[in-house]
């Protein structure tokens, strides 16, 4: 299945924003944020390294040098193959690292599973104290505004123990990759089984993350402050969907058709305040929601455009490079 949930538990509140059962309905509910407990519950089970053998030219069984299975504890899993420098990090010891997460930064336990028949396994914290540092864009429309401590470990060998802050919750396969591809730059460390180490690169890293989205709400507050006429709009438009010489009639009507829709969109759209509906943070508002909710996108047979356009924001595809690009254009 494209979810590739082995097990899992997540958070449904009605009272908690952007908590609520996974699109695949797997897992188990709670009604409040997990404890250390709770979470460490839902991925109870070790790895251990045991011996690797192979056959022989005389048909007798030997060990393989430098290289280890290592296998899921209760069940007899053999999950991957490893080298023998490796050191298992346990389900147990990415819970902890959470959890000095939760005593010092206020950190809340959202969702937790393994994935890929259990050789990844993922958490998710809510960060508020990022997700703070966002409060100030509620004003201008963008209440709606969380972040997450996603951390992941591989028992295959795979990848190394990461942390990293996103802005998709993770519930899936596919959502802990689009997390993955669209987070903020993270922190990766091999098995070393060296926790208090990783901690503190946690903490730093949210930290830097904090300044980051600080950096973003003066963007953005900057932007509400200046004014944009619709003759400045139709300019922006024009480099945003621009056309040449050599541009074919039906390139340039369907960039006519692009500029016209987003401008409709900018002017009429009842998502954008009026209060910033004419200053350049509206502008973007208005670009970007026509990109990736209004716009008209080819697909596959085997994708829905619905489906297609989300993977598309994710991943970052054209919606996402055209906000970019509207970004650059209204800060120069």
């Amino acid at each position: 299945m494209a979810h590739e949930v082995a097990n899992m538990a997540y958070v449904k509140n009605d009272s908690l924003a952007r908590t609520g059962v996974p699109w695949h309905g797997l897992g188990v509910s709670f009604d409040d944020w997990m404890t250390d407990d709770q979470a460490r519950g839902v991925i109870d089970w070790e790895v251990t390294l045991e011996p690797q053998y192979r056959r022989n030219h005389l048909g007798i069984y030997v060990e393989v040098d430098k290289a280890k299975a290592i296998v899921r504890a209760d069940t007899d899993q053999c999950l991957g193959t490893v080298g023998d420098y490796y050191v298992p990090f346990q389900n147990a010891e990415m819970i902890e690292l959470g959890s000095i997460l939760v005593d010092d930064w206020g950190a809340k336990w959202d969702t937790v599973m393994s994935l890929r028949d259990n050789r990844l396994v993922v958490a998710t914290l809510r960060l508020d104290v990022v997700s703070e540092v966002g409060r100030g864009l509620a004003e201008l429309g963008d209440s709606d505004y969380y972040s997450w401590l996603m951390l992941s470990n591989a028992h295959d060998g795979s990848r190394c123990v990461n942390g990293q802050v996103v802005n998709v919750r993770a519930v899936c396969a596919n959502t802990f990759q689009a997390a993955s591809s669209t987070g903020k730059p993270g922190w990766s460390v091999r098995h070393t089984g060296d926790i208090t180490s990783k901690a503190i690169e946690a903490q730093r890293m949210i930290g830097m993350v904090t300044q980051h989205q600080r950096d973003f709400e003066e963007m953005a507050l900057q932007l509400a402050a200046e004014r944009i006429v619709e003759q400045e709009f139709d300019s922006l438009t024009a480099e945003l969907f621009p056309v040449t010489s050599t541009t074919s009639d039906r390139a340039k009507a369907a960039a006519e058709g692009r500029r016209d829709a987003v401008k409709a969109n900018w002017l009429t759209s009842s998502t954008i305040p009026e209060s910033i509906r004419e200053t350049k943070w509206g502008a973007l508002n208005g670009i970007t929601e026509w990109s990736e909710h209004l716009a008209e996108h080819r697909s596959d047979k085997r994708t829905k455009d619905s489906e297609r356009r989300l993977l598309a924001n994710v991943f970052g595809g054209g919606e996402q490079k055209l906000r970019e690009h509207a970004i650059g254009i209204l800060t120069r």
